[in-house]
């Protein structure tokens, strides 16, 4: 009778301690929770894994790296503002993370003639835009910007990176 008792109580254990993982499990685990996908068509595809990890691929290659902060697109073009960020290898912890900058990069994607264009300028991305009869629906909002530099600040100043344990590599 104590041995069936035992085994009950370690069994029950046992489905106690499966189903804690599994709670757990969904509240903070799995990328499929956080991850954010849409189709731009043409083999396009925005990707966001969390709120600093936003990129544009197409055919699973990374297009528009880290930190694409909005876009927009249509059957012939997607059109992206991105926050320039220098990738850092840390030999210390093995693995590589961005610095962001403060630098904007303005993108104008053709998907029908799979051509990319980059800008820091403004009035250059209005004259790419216009030269590719880009629709003037097609617009990126510069609004998110700011929300995007206080969370950056945040992450400098806590010390998230030190130079000098780093390699810096700007893309």
């Amino acid at each position: 009778m104590r041995i069936k008792s035992l085994i009950s109580g370690v069994v029950l254990s046992l489905a106690g301690m499966v189903l804690l993982f599994l709670v757990v499990s969904l509240f903070f685990g799995g990328p499929a929770i956080s991850d954010h996908t849409d189709s731009l068509g043409d083999g396009y595809t925005y990707f966001s894994a969390n709120s600093l990890d936003k990129t544009i691929m197409h055919s699973g290659q990374s297009v528009i790296g880290n930190l694409v902060i909005d876009y927009q697109s249509d059957d012939n073009f997607i059109v992206a503002l991105r926050l320039k960020a220098i990738s850092y290898e840390c030999a210390r912890r093995q693995t590589a993370f961005y610095r962001y900058t403060n630098d904007l990069e303005y993108w104008l994607i053709d998907k029908s003639k799979n051509k990319q264009f980059v800008t820091k300028d403004a009035v250059e991305f209005a004259r790419l835009r216009n030269e590719n009869n880009v629709p003037e629906s097609l617009k990126v909002n510069l609004k998110e910007k700011e929300y995007f530099l206080k969370k950056i600040d945040k992450l400098n100043e806590h010390g998230q990176i030190h130079d000098d344990d780093c390699i810096v590599d700007e893309p």
